[in-house]
């Protein structure tokens, strides 16, 4: 109970969730409303701009659909059910016996979005003229299968501490899904370029999250 305590006080429930409540209803909103687009640039190459933020990526070929939906729509539901989890944290505070069965399914169901949207955008990378986009690829999915193997077995093991460490690593990753791609848009649209707004603007936010994650976990050490 003393791990429920302290992430019912985090600094997602005393201030971030009335930012980021709204914020996933926005971006709810613009995916549905918009759509992904492939067109050909001046010099014959294919260009992919999606349909959340128009991040821009040049292809050797377009993405399947299968597979850019599957990474598309498993982000956006990776979003929505880790607000939700962090949200029933509140309830699981009031009363554990009636809402733990709910915590764990919904659970399950945030590793299975994350793998699957792990491996939809493995599954991308093959597509992308973007310079050293293997080894971003590797280095965007290896942690996400960390995270997920963590929260898992922690959770089997009954270490709350450790359940509650590895949820939240998964739980900053998930919402700095849609900020980074946000960033990268906008750097791309200031004229950074490409590849560079591409990568900056995630590694950037990457390194934000990194930072709030460092803190922490500090306090989860130390108290």
């Amino acid at each position: 109970m003393k791990e429920i305590v302290k992430d019912t006080n985090d600094v997602y429930n005393r201030y971030l969730r009335y930012i980021l409540l709204p914020f996933f209803l926005a971006y709810f909103f613009i995916v549905l409303k918009n759509k992904h687009e492939v067109y050909e640039n001046e010099g014959g190459g294919v260009v992919s701009s999606s349909r959340d933020w128009g991040l821009v990526m040049q292809l050797v070929l377009p993405f399947p659909g299968w597979i850019l939906n599957m990474h598309l729509w498993s982000a956006v539901l990776l979003f929505m059910s880790c607000l939700a989890q962090k949200e029933l944290v509140r309830y699981l505070q009031k009363s554990w016996k009636d809402y733990i069965g709910l915590h764990k399914q919904l659970g399950y169901f945030i590793l299975a979005v994350t793998l699957t949207m792990d491996l939809g955008g493995y599954l991308m990378g093959s597509y992308s003229k973007l310079p050293n986009f293997s080894l971003f690829n590797l280095f965007f999915a290896s942690p996400w299968i960390i995270f997920v193997a963590g929260t898992y077995f922690s959770a089997k093991a009954k270490n709350i501490w450790a359940h509650r460490l590895f949820a939240n690593m998964l739980f900053k990753g998930a919402i700095s899904v849609p900020f980074s791609r946000l960033a990268g848009a906008v750097l791309q649209q200031l004229g950074r370029g490409e590849a560079e707004g591409y990568y900056e603007g995630i590694f950037g936010v990457a390194i934000i999250i990194l930072i709030w994650e460092l803190v922490d976990m500090y306090k989860s050490f130390t108290s």
